[in-house]
């Protein structure tokens, strides 16, 4: 069985939904691919600070909508890739 959550509140990993979502993208792109996406998260900066500023739940509802369309096994290109700081309260 294979199951895939976000520990959203740092409970369990101190991490967070767009660290996860840039981390799961480097994995996935190269290059200048890596160097667009990058420019077409950071316009979208001034909107996802607005949907945080009306609440929490509104961004990460808007932002998950990123996610749609990742092919399978996106959780695995993220396993054993914590840097030190971020593994550190990480499970087992």
């Amino acid at each position: 069985m294979v199951a895939a959550f976000f520990d959203i509140d740092g409970t369990l990993a101190r991490t967070n939904v767009v660290w996860a979502y840039a981390q799961l993208e480097r994995a996935r792109r190269s290059g200048w691919s890596q160097w667009f996406w990058a420019l077409g998260i950071g316009a979208c900066l001034p909107y996802y600070l607005w949907l945080d500023w009306q609440g929490r739940e509104r961004f990460v509802k808007v932002f998950f909508r990123r996610y749609a369309g990742i092919p399978g096994g996106g959780p695995t290109v993220l396993q054993g890739n914590l840097p030190p700081s971020r593994a550190a309260s990480a499970p087992a």
